[in-house]
């Protein structure tokens, strides 16, 4: 037996082996380091939510439909090497790679979210609305925005924290917990609350709980934004000679039926602080969480001699405003007249 000619055959097989090792090594980290994987080909970054839990598997199945991905084994492959995804937002920017993506999920660099919420009638709602745009349930949501001892430690002195948010887009990151989101909006709540507002309150005898208070009011009785600072200064004109607010909104809150189109003199004799035809001045709290532009009408509201406001006969939305009886007893027989046509009861 020619044992050189085994020896030469068998280096040649194993220097072929490692060549072909060395050249499937080289073709894995080009494709791994490299090679766009994922969003490859796109025109912009694509959200990406991983949850807690999710392994390197779930990754790969959280991405959206339609984002084009290839060498999708490579992720998994690589987390056996150490690290797990973080829960977290991210953006998965085109043509990302394998290690780009693992580097970014492993270390947690995630990107904050833009959550937005709009004057809303029930904080039920808000607490839905955050939720759907967090990680956080709508219950824990609930639950630190009525704690009363972090609400004590962040300065609110209502027994909800929710009323006296001011609506808006605001950036936070979407796995903060409740009490952090509850924490910054009350901050962002502060905020608004500058020295100029709070100078301007003064100015007109209220305190900002107060305007809120009215701005709630406004807020429930007009959708049209550009009635705001009249209705604003009617409300304040009735304030300043006594007079009660008789405010509609008010009675449906206090018998707690807002789909009520024709307010009776039956819903008027409702026993309720928030009923402001049988008590004078503003309501114990908000009937709403008001808006931004609400808040900042009846800052500025209005200088007039206005004392009543009836919805417009036309249904647009819009009011008649008065300043004598006489004149208000008009527009409301043509507004009743609007409804009895309508047969609205």
């Amino acid at each position: 037996m020619n044992y050189s000619k085994v020896s030469k055959r068998t280096w040649t097989w194993l220097i072929a082996l490692v060549v072909c090792l060395l050249v499937a090594a080289l073709w894995v980290g080009y494709r791994v380091t490299k090679r766009p994987s994922y969003n490859y080909g796109g025109a912009a970054p694509v959200s990406l939510y991983i949850f807690p839990g999710d392994d390197w598997s779930a990754v790969c199945r959280r991405i959206p439909e339609g984002v084009s991905v290839r060498n999708v084994r490579d992720l998994p492959m690589m987390g056996r090497l150490g690290g797990e995804p973080r829960p977290g937002h991210y953006l998965l920017t085109p043509d990302e790679t394998t290690l780009g993506l693992y580097r970014l999920l492993s270390r947690g660099l995630q990107v904050p979210v833009r959550i937005t919420f709009t004057s809303t009638r029930e904080v039920g709602q808000l607490w839905k609305r955050l939720s759907d745009q967090l990680l956080c349930d709508s219950v824990a949501i609930a639950e630190a925005m009525s704690d009363r001892s972090l609400l004590d430690s962040l300065g609110v002195e209502d027994s909800t924290l929710a009323y006296y948010l001011i609506p808006d887009t605001y950036e936070v990151y979407w796995t903060e917990s409740a009490r952090a989101i509850t924490a910054r909006l009350a901050r962002e709540s502060k905020t608004f609350w500058n020295e100029k507002r709070h100078s301007r309150a003064a100015e007109i005898g209220m305190t900002p709980r107060e305007v809120i208070t009215l701005a709630s009011i406004i807020n429930e009785e007009s959708a049209k934004s550009d009635e705001y600072r009249t209705i604003a200064g009617l409300y304040l004109n009735r304030l300043h000679r006594g007079m009660p607010l008789q405010s509609d909104p008010t009675v449906l809150f206090a018998i707690g039926d807002r789909s009520i189109r024709r307010v009776l003199h039956k819903h008027l004799e409702v026993d309720s602080p928030y009923n402001t035809y049988l008590h004078t001045g503003l309501p114990p709290g908000p009937i709403r969480i008001p808006s931004a532009s609400a808040i900042d009408a009846v800052l500025s509201a209005e200088q007039h001699d206005y004392i009543y406001m009836c919805a417009k006969e036309d249904f647009s939305g819009r009011h008649s405003f008065a300043a004598t009886y006489s004149e208000h007893l008009r527009n409301a027989r043509a507004y009743a007249s609007a409804l009895n046509e309508r047969n609205i009861h």
